[in-house]
This record gives C-alpha cells, sequence and structure tokens, in this order.
C-alpha cells in the first residue's frame, strides 16, 4: 500500500532504525550508518551539532550575548560581555565558537556528568598511576633521544634533548586532559602529577647512571646527581605541568575544550630552563671543569 505521506521524514537515509521498514537498495547504507552513530555519552559529545562554530553569529536582530566566563583562544582575554562574533578587544582574533550549554547534548553535558561521576578516590589514583607511568614512559624518550644520529653532541644535549623529555614527562597529563579531564578533581592533583613524573624521571635516571653507566661514581657526583639533577627535572616538569594545570582549570570552569592541552608558553620555557642547565654542563665539562 503506498504511501500518501511524502514528507521527508520517510526518505531511506533519514531513516536508520531496523525495526522500520528499509529499502533493499538502501539496506547497505542503513547498515553502514547505523554502526556509525554514537553508542555512548563520550561519542555523542563529540558528534554534537550544539558545539559546532557559528560561522554566522545567529539573527543579525538577536545577536548571542556571551554571559559567563569565556576565554579568547589566541590570547586568553575573557569575552564574557561582548557578542559573539565580535573582535576580542585585547589582540582583535574574531572567535565564532559558541559557549557550551550544560542543558544540551554536547561537550559541556558530557562533561559536567563526568565530574560529578569521577570520585575524589579515583582522582588521587589517577595522579600516582600518571606520575609513575610518565616518568618511565619520558626514560624511554631519552633512550630513543641518545640514540639519534645526524645529530652533533652539542645540539643534542642542549637543545633535542630536553625538548625530547620535557615533552614525553608531561605528555600523559596533556592526553588526559585533551580527552579526559574529569578525572583530575582539581589543579593541585596536576602539579602533583607533574612533579611526581619528574621525580620519577629523576630516580631511574640516577640509577642508570650511578650504577650503569658510570662505574664507582665520585662521591660529588652522588650528591650532585641526587641534588641538583633532581632539582632540575622535578622543576621543569612543574613549570610545565603549570602550564597543563592553567588549561585544565579553563577548560572544566568554561565547560570547553581547547585547541591545546598545555599553555605551550610554560612548556618552551621548562625545556629552555632545562636546555641552557645541559648547554652550561656540556660546556664546563668540554672546558676541563669537570
Amino acid at each position: 500500500m503506498a504511501r500518501e505521506d511524502h514528507g521527508i521524514e520517510h526518505e531511506p537515509a533519514l531513516n536508520l532504525a531496523f525495526d522500520q521498514e528499509v529499502d533493499a537498495s538502501e539496506a547497505k547504507a542503513a547498515h553502514i550508518l547505523a554502526k556509525q552513530r554514537p553508542r555512548d555519552a563520550k561519542q555523542a559529545h563529540e558528534h554534537s551539532v550544539h558545539d559546532e562554530l557559528a560561522y554566522l553569529p545567529d539573527d543579525l536582530d538577536r545577536p548571542t550575548l556571551i554571559d559567563r566566563d569565556f576565554s579568547c583562544n589566541a590570547c586568553g582575554y575573557n569575552l564574557r560581555g561582548l557578542v559573539l562574533g565580535q573582535p576580542c578587544p585585547e589582540c582583535n582574533h574574531v572567535q565564532y565558537e559558541r559557549p557550551s550549554r550544560t542543558d544540551r547534548e554536547g561537550y559541556a553535558h558530557w562533561l559536567a556528568g563526568r565530574l560529578r561521576a569521577t570520585s575524589q578516590t579515583k582522582s588521587w589514583v589517577i595522579v600516582f598511576v600518571v606520575a609513575f607511568l610518565s616518568g618511565l614512559w619520558s626514560v624511554f624518550g631519552a633512550f630513543w633521544n641518545a640514540g639519534v644520529g645526524g645529530l652533533s653532541n652539542f645540539f643534542a644535549l642542549a637543545v633535542w634533548g630536553p625538548a625530547v623529555e620535557e615533552v614525553m614527562k608531561i605528555a600523559l597529563i596533556a592526553v588526559i586532559i585533551e580527552r579526559a579531564p574529569y578525572l583530575f578533581a582539581n589543579r593541585m592533583q596536576i602539579i602533583v602529577a607533574a612533579i611526581g613524573a619528574g621525580l620519577m624521571f629523576a630516580i631511574i635516571e640516577n640509577f642508570l647512571y650511578l650504577f650503569v653507566y658510570i662505574p664507582d661514581p665520585p662521591a660529588w657526583l652522588v650528591v650532585w646527581r641526587w641534588t641538583v639533577c633532581v632539582a632540575l627535572h622535578v622543576g621543569c616538569t612543574l613549570v610545565a605541568g603549570m602550564g597543563a594545570a592553567k588549561v585544565w582549570h579553563t577548560q572544566v570552569t568554561q565547560m570547553r575544550r581547547l585547541p591545546i592541552p598545555v599553555d605551550m608558553r610554560y612548556l618552551v620555557a621548562a625545556i629552555l630552563i632545562h636546555g641552557v642547565y645541559n648547554g652550561t654542563v656540556t660546556l664546563l665539562e668540554l672546558s676541563g671543569a669537570f
């Protein structure tokens, strides 16, 4: 019996439910599309239209007012009180990203729910696991850096090595902030995780240097490595961790995903501090001071 309703809701491409009649010629396409539909809350927020950029900000007669804290992606200036699409007063960047709403399916709704469901105990377990794994993981980065060919010894020690080590020490924290920020309950947990990662890396590196690479090390070197070197690694990772904590705080207070999970200014500062130390020690060693 032919349908008398000619509405578009009966088009095969819009009808993905298997309990309804699907045209035989469209069955394969319907099956593929159904498999691609979001199966959980995380997939649902990633496919939500409510987080799409507003290339044409609403009706001109009813512009959208940014009525809560919402930072500029370019400079971090708080755009609260401005109209969506209005240039940032600080840097003139035009941002068409909408503030997310917690009452509609999307990133804000998903994040708010996950934050409520994650316990403090689970968060602290994650902190210590991340600290341990980050320290261990970054040691492999140091080994990889040592095996890189085609680089001068000074460049590898003062530039390439510090960059690789600092990025890898903070990498797991950055992944969590990007993919599952609800696993951290506050900024202090990120700081603790960063300090733990730097400390774990320093401990493993010291054991390798003092018990494997350098047979019978002098007492001054043992003291140096357990004081200055530990402080260096912990301090540099702490600086990078502060940049990660800053991004995390913005995400969970503004309920939005930022383009980069770590403030790059802090990460670059950590790399520079590490690089200056390595470069200075290398020059002193070459000059015969050590």
